[in-house]
């Protein structure tokens, strides 16, 4: 190469220098504002999600305590879900979750508050609005009666909410935390213990909701034969049916219709099949 050609090409590296080195320094700029968008991202998910924690409490209160004040805080309940959901579901956040390591940690907290802000609002104010917070007092009677209309408007409400809840409960219990944070892996052992007790719960309280309202005679008497077992004889059921009453249901109302003993029942003097002799004698010697 002549001295000419190096002479050119030297000005010509240092001149691409200053543009390299500002790049670098752009690219850790943008580094540190993502770095500091995520925390901020994530701080706003946990001090919404620690906010929904303390409305749960008051709203478990205000159902049986003051029942008028429920729905406004199963309001501001999904709207502190929401921002959690809102704050860990953006493109900066789904950009970190293919970072090794950090990554994991970001999908778990992503899922669970999109968790949280659906059982929220799918499930927890539904049945606020409805009134199925208060469902122990509709099995209350009033007047010898139990309000089987107000069970039956619940029932699809409850039926609605406990599919929501199941399918949440299943899809954090899916979740796979091994290798992730404490605080992560604590906060899906929580919400996990949680969902896993109100799931069995809600799908009980919705199958009496749709039971119940028919069972007590919504769409007609039903009639009940209850039989008191009397331990005094040996018998293979745990003692001899002794006494009955006939229980009828109308409209949520129950009465007593009918009363019998076995005394009023007659005994036949002969088996009405042919017995083996030895299975008679044991019965009859």
């Amino acid at each position: 190469m002549s001295e000419a050609q190096q002479t050119t090409v030297a000005p010509r590296a240092r001149r691409r220098w200053p543009w390299v080195l500002l790049a670098v320094a752009v690219v850790g700029v943008l580094l540190s504002v993502a770095v500091a968008l995520l925390v901020r991202d994530a701080l706003t998910a946990r001090d919404s999600l620690q906010r929904a924690q303390s409305i749960v409490r008051e709203l478990r209160s205000s159902l049986t305590d003051a029942p008028d004040t429920a729905p406004g805080l199963a309001d501001d309940l999904v709207a502190e879900t929401a921002t959690a959901r809102r704050s860990t579901s953006g493109w900066l956040w789904r950009a970190g979750e293919v970072v090794p390591v950090l990554g994991r940690n970001l999908i778990i907290v992503r899922e669970l508050a999109a968790q949280v802000d659906t059982v929220a609002a799918d499930a927890i104010r539904p049945l606020v609005d409805a009134g199925a917070g208060d469902l122990v007092e509709t099995l209350r009677p009033v007047d010898g009666a139990i309000d089987v209309a107000a069970l039956a408007a619940v029932s699809a409400t409850l039926d609605d909410a406990s599919a929501v809840v199941t399918g949440a409960e299943e899809r954090v219990r899916e979740l796979d935390t091994e290798g992730t944070l404490g605080q992560v892996a604590e906060a899906h052992g929580t919400l996990a213990g949680l969902l896993g007790e109100a799931a069995p719960q809600l799908r009980s309280a919705s199958a009496a909701a749709r039971l119940l309202p028919s069972m007590l005679g919504s769409e007609g008497p039903r009639n009940y034969l209850l039989m008191f077992q009397n331990p005094a004889e040996a018998r293979s059921l745990g003692g001899n049916p002794a006494s009955m009453i006939l229980l009828t249901a109308d409209a949520g109302r129950l009465s007593i219709t009918g009363q019998a003993s076995s005394t009023e029942f007659p005994r036949n003097g002969e088996p009405p099949i042919p017995l083996d002799p030895g299975l008679a004698t044991v019965y009859y010697p």
